[in-house]
């Protein structure tokens, strides 16, 4: 075991230099969808690029449906608890595991996606349409039950949870 150890760590350089070289071949084609482009759950880079039926992530090659990519960016990424109706719908191909996206009607949208253009953004998280690849600012989460809404003035929860604090 030990010895098998040893050889791994010996190799260790030329993987990190190939994945370097890999992502600097990738550059020229991911920078300009950097916007719509996030982290791939099997090989974790920056490199699987939203938008249509399948995305297709450039450094590893797969080429997930939309509804498991949608599905293990919810729950990796962004620690979302996935319904269990949601992996049924994985089978059939759905398109109805997040919002409705105002600009191809999808519910297909998640909120607080982290893109490759994070750092160009300074730093905001955004709502991203997996199927059509539409990148809005992403609502906030409310204080007291955590949904997504659409805040008025200043407010730091959802109208509901706003309401029931006003009448206590």
């Amino acid at each position: 075991m030990q010895d098998e150890m040893t050889a791994i760590r010996s190799r260790l350089d030329s993987i990190t230099g190939f994945t370097k070289k890999r992502r600097q071949r990738l550059r020229a084609v991911l920078d300009p969808v950097r916007a719509h482009t996030v982290r791939c759950n099997e090989c974790w880079e920056f490199a699987l690029v939203i938008g249509g039926p399948s995305p297709r992530c450039h450094f590893c090659w797969s080429n997930p449906p939309i509804a498991y990519a949608l599905a293990m960016h919810a729950l990796l990424e962004l620690q979302r608890r996935v319904p269990d109706a949601a992996f049924k719908d994985l089978q059939s191909g759905s398109r109805r595991l997040g919002e409705p996206c105002g600009r191809c009607g999808s519910e297909t949208v998640l909120h607080g996606v982290m893109t490759a253009a994070y750092d160009d953004d300074g730093g905001d998280l955004v709502a991203l349409c997996f199927f059509c690849a539409e990148v809005s600012p992403a609502k906030p989460t409310c204080l007291v039950c955590g949904a997504r809404y659409e805040p008025v003035s200043n407010e730091l929860g959802c109208s509901s949870c706003m309401r029931e604090a006003a009448q206590q």
